[in-house]
């Protein structure tokens, strides 16, 4: 093996090196600049250039410019490392871009390497997140009212936070029909006062229901299927972990086009009488009717009435596969069966409905003989059977019917912005992830003085934006309309500008604009005692109070018990006081905790106001910006800050352990790496780098601090340097701890 630079590609089962050119400029680069697109992330790229058409590479690359005798798939990516003196340098992908020829004849096939992130990106694809196994978080023939309560304090992969799809909630905990008696529309009341019902107006239904999957379930899904295996952050940080994708498919009931789910009533008891019989789906006659004269005469009749939440659904009576009565409402119904056409026939029932609903049909079924004054029943049939719709088209809660239109490197890219995650991978795609201020911290400190030709360098002005926007999805829930026009911006958006009070900054807006929603949680007042209720929700109908096809979502819920929530079977009302998912602005760990003031950060970039934890507790401080960002911003605004671009000619030991997260000192000057390319020809290392003072560069240092002064104790979050996560911890000022950035890593302080 040749010193310097190597490739090998792997087109069978073991790697082969490639023949060079003993003069080809080779030039790999690293660029950090866009690590918060999973897209661009760490991806060290090279330009194109050339290898010769030798024998030995013709071999390897199976003649890529014949199409009679080329085995490889031309558009295809293909496995590569990089060798450097002998030891492996870096693992990725090349592709065949052509083939040169001269005189008729192949001399040269030009190729690009590309780092191991392309084969995550190409593993991924186009794949939506529904090409994703989610089987084992299906639900086998739920029982919605479990489903939305627990018993115990137990945490699911899927749960049913409280919330509605089309309708608003409020609370009146002594007067449970206020809705139906003020005459408001699709407005219920959930506090519980009384078993009573006000059908519509008064308790939680289940077509209220909508599920919510945990993130960390849909990354495990994804290491599943592309066998990748994520390893740091999005595999240890429970905030990220548990922060919940609501399962509410685009068409607002949860069917795609917002169609209808068709089910046959079963589960009928066998029972055979003269005239007709059940099975069980299904009743049949012989001769049910007939005449005697003109004075008497037999018939069937079947008297069947439907209960159900539901408001939106249709029941067929079918008669030989044909719909000969359609019901839409609650009403009891009588259908006699006089006809011809009714003897020797086969009756079901079709259920037609969208959503999460249950369906109970009773009635009975008779035989009776007409006389000219008076009626007999000569025998009868009662029956009272149900069926559960799941908001997909099988008798179990399938997650995959339920998830909103999202690609699978959409959802991740969501993650890495959401939480600023930066992710290198390896060969066996072992995709280390960290977040941006960890990755930085745990880098090295390196000074390159020796090797940098100082007499050709630039230093750039130091401004290189103009303001930052931290942004979602359009608004679209009641919800958020309020909030934009009270404040002027979105729930959870921060934006703000330079260029204000006459000055003129140059430079673009610093934008990280999330491809999802955050939605603000409601907590009404109890109309009772003039108080906050004592639960929160989420409202998903626009501002006119219909649904809304809602963009990806993702929330945080918080498992609270004594709620007193109102829920009505159909057939009474039950106060659920067991343990429900609340909506909640922030993470709690475990999402459980009695204390509303111990949380580790809250789902939103700007500092939001909570409508459950008073400002004692400084819930302001515990947002995305706050924990994630505002190291990140601080290398981009600071007035010391310098561009500065060096070459360098670095020793092959120096360069083969170089990363992007290393601080580079050149000259007593400390910089942050934006990116570096390396001629492998001449030896030439190009950096672009952010040149940073002291006390900018120590934000990403480990410091052990006391957190706050005084004596008593304190609920704190922060970024831990012993973990690289943020973290809660309830301390005192006697104990220290290792924090990224010291007191600037604590972001959040309740008092």
């Amino acid at each position: 093996m040749n010193k310097g630079l190597n490739i090998l590609l792997k087109t069978s089962e073991t790697y082969e090196q490639l023949e060079t050119f003993k003069d080809e400029n080779i030039t790999i680069k690293e660029n950090v600049k866009d690590f918060r697109d999973i897209k661009k992330i760490f991806t060290a790229i090279s330009k194109s250039f050339t290898v010769p058409a030798s024998k030995r590479n013709n071999k390897i690359l199976r003649h890529f410019y014949r199409n009679d005798v080329a085995d490889i798939d031309t558009r295809a990516l293909i496995d590569a490392k990089l060798t450097l003196n002998g030891a492996d340098y870096k693992y990725g992908n090349v592709s065949v871009e052509d083939t040169k020829f001269r005189d008729n004849e192949p001399y040269a096939y030009t190729i690009r390497f590309y780092g191991n992130l392309t084969e995550l990106n190409k593993s991924i694809g186009e794949d939506e997140l529904t090409d994703l196994d989610f089987s084992s978080h299906d639900i086998s023939s739920p029982n919605w009212l479990n489903e939305f309560r627990q018993t115990s304090l137990t945490r699911k992969s899927v749960a049913f936070p409280l919330m509605s799809r089309n309708r608003r909630f409020i609370s009146h905990s002594n007067d449970y029909d206020y809705s139906e008696t003020e005459g408001l529309t699709d407005v219920v009341n959930v506090s519980y006062s009384t078993a009573t019902r006000a059908a519509g107006y008064y308790g939680l239904v289940e077509q209220d229901l909508v599920g919510a999957i945990w993130t960390g379930s849909v990354l495990d899904a994804i290491e599943d299927k592309y066998g990748i295996n994520f390893t740091g952050a999005l595999k240890d940080a429970d905030y990220i972990r548990d922060l919940r994708l609501m399962l509410l498919k685009r068409g607002g009931d949860g069917l795609d086009g917002g169609s209808f789910v068709k089910k046959q009533l079963s589960g009928f008891t066998p029972v055979t009488y003269d005239n007709f019989s059940f099975t069980d789906n299904s009743i049949t006659t012989t001769q049910i009717a007939s005449s005697d004269n003109s004075f008497i005469s037999r018939r069937g009749e079947l008297v069947f009435q439907v209960n159900t939440t539901a408001t939106n659904f249709k029941v067929h009576l079918k008669r030989n596969g044909e719909t000969i009565q359609t019901v839409d409402n609650t009403d009891q119904v009588t259908v006699k069966l006089d006809d011809d056409k009714d003897n020797d026939s086969i009756f079901t029932f079709e259920i037609e409905a969208a959503g999460i609903a249950t369906f109970g049909v009773s009635g009975t079924m008779r035989r009776v003989t007409q006389f000219k004054t008076n009626i007999n029943i000569d025998y009868y049939q009662n029956f009272n059977e149900s069926v559960s719709f799941t908001g997909s088209d099988s008798d179990d809660y399938l997650v995959r019917d339920n998830l909103p239109t999202m690609k699978v490197i959409d959802f991740l890219s969501d993650i890495f912005k959401r939480f600023n995650i930066v992710a290198t991978v390896d060969k066996d795609l072992n995709v280390e992830t960290k977040h941006f201020d960890a990755y930085v911290n745990q880098g090295n400190t390196i000074d390159i003085s020796p090797y940098v030709d100082i007499s050709d360098h630039t230093i750039g002005r130091p401004n290189f934006h103009s303001g930052i926007k931290f942004t979602t999805e359009p608004v679209q829930t009641i919800g958020e309309y309020g909030f934009q026009k009270v404040n002027g911006r979105k729930y959870g958006e921060l934006k703000y500008n330079l260029n204000t009070g006459g000055d003129n900054i140059d430079g673009k807006i610093y934008k990280v604009d999330l491809k999802s929603k955050i939605i603000p949680v409601d907590q009404p007042t109890n109309l009772n005692n003039g108080r906050a209720a004592n639960f929160q929700s989420m409202i998903l109908v626009d501002k006119k109070g219909e649904d809304v096809q809602l963009s990806p979502t993702f929330l945080y819920t918080k498992i609270m018990s004594s709620r007193f929530i109102a829920y009505d079977s159909g057939s009474t009302v039950q106060r659920i006081n067991e343990y429900i998912h609340i909506p909640a602005e922030v993470y709690y760990e475990g999402e459980y905790n009695l204390t509303l003031s111990e949380f580790i950060v809250g789902n939103y970039f700007s500092a939001e106001p909570s409508a459950i934890v008073s400002t004692d507790n400084n819930f302001l401080d515990a947002n995305l910006f706050s924990a994630f960002y505002s190291k990140t911003i601080t290398i981009a605004f600071e007035e010391s800050s310098r561009r500065a671009q060096y070459k360098s000619y670095l020793p092959f030991r120096v360069l083969a352990s170089l990363s992007t997260a290393d601080r580079i000192v050149v000259h007593n000057k400390i910089h942050v790496i934006e990116s570096f390319s390396t001629n492998f020809l001449t030896g030439e290392t190009k950096f672009n780098l952010i040149q940073v003072d002291e006390t900018t560069s120590a934000l990403f240092d480990t410091k052990s601090v006391n957190v706050v002064d005084g004596s008593s104790s304190k609920s704190v979050s922060c970024i831990s340097a012993d973990t690289g996560l943020a973290t809660h911890i309830f301390t005192d000022n006697t104990t220290s701890h290792n924090v990224i950035g010291g007191d600037s890593g604590v972001y959040r302080v309740a008092y």
